[in-house]
């Protein structure tokens, strides 16, 4: 079933001549606009230098100010994500756990 208010997907894809959609509004979409802000560092779009995450690269940050970034930027970027919980990182694995809210 084709999409009424298409997205293109996060990452983007293609499949022969069509790109990969997903229904606005959609749980999918939530996500990936979710991944969207989690993989962007904040300053590399041009057009919204503020959107995304701190760029960690080079940074020591202790893991509990790192997850409430995230936690942050996923707040602001995206209000149809509720965050439940709280974020941990461990071990260089980041794990934030969130609960899209479709059709608001």
């Amino acid at each position: 079933m084709k999409p009424i208010a298409p997205h293109f997907r996060i990452p983007f894809t293609v499949t022969g001549s069509s790109a990969g959609v997903v229904e606005q509004n959609s749980q999918e979409e939530i996500e990936d606009c979710i991944e969207a802000v989690l993989r962007t560092p904040i300053g590399s779009r041009v057009e919204q230098p503020e959107y995304g995450i701190p760029d960690e690269t080079f940074e020591q940050l202790t893991p509990d100010v790192s997850a409430e970034a995230y936690l942050n930027a996923i707040a602001e970027w995206e209000p149809r994500a509720r965050v439940l919980g709280s974020a941990r990182i461990e071990d260089l694995t980041k794990e934030v756990t969130i609960e899209p809210e479709a059709g608001r």
